[in-house]
């Protein structure tokens, strides 16, 4: 896994805008919690759990995506994933 990737799964993810592609939702997520994310769409609030979704999460350069498999942990503990 790239550096750059790592840091992305280590940082905070509420505030950033994701798209989940399987379900067809767009939005800003609003809280975390261990399992999910609530994410702010144009019309409601959606809880999407990480486990089963495959997120593209936009950065400075363009959209990432990221597995929730990945980050399927408490937002404190990620800061612990280390590069390999």
């Amino acid at each position: 896994m790239a550096r750059e990737d790592i840091e992305i799964l280590r940082g905070e993810f509420i505030g950033k805008q994701i798209i989940i592609p399987s379900m067809k939702i767009e939005g800003k997520i609003i809280d975390e919690t261990k399992n999910s994310f609530l994410v702010m769409t144009k019309n409601a609030r959606k809880r999407v759990l990480k486990g089963n979704s495959l997120f593209q999460v936009k950065t400075a350069n363009g959209f990432v995506e990221v597995d929730g498999k990945a980050i399927s942990m408490k937002p404190e503990d990620r800061i612990k994933i280390k590069s390999e």
